[in-house]
């Protein structure tokens, strides 16, 4: 068995290459929503792994966001 070494992404290399504030990073981590790998020196991701979650989610709403309030008394 022949394992492939890529160097692992750091939350700040994600955060960066998805246009995104690394705390949001944080919360999908919390979330479970991108795949990660929690190792003795952080939280770090394989590229293969975030390139196919990328595909995956393409096109949807990964934070949702605050219900829209209606007008009083609806």
């Amino acid at each position: 068995m022949c394992l492939k070494i890529r160097r692992l992404l750091s939350v700040k290399d994600v955060a960066r290459m998805l246009a995104v504030n690394r705390f949001r990073v944080y919360e999908w981590v919390r979330l479970g929503k991108i795949p990660f790998l929690r190792l003795v020196g952080g939280i770090r991701f394989d590229p293969e792994e975030i390139e196919n979650w990328l595909r995956r989610h393409r096109g949807e709403e990964l934070t949702p966001q605050p219900p829209l309030l209606g007008r009083e008394g609806e």
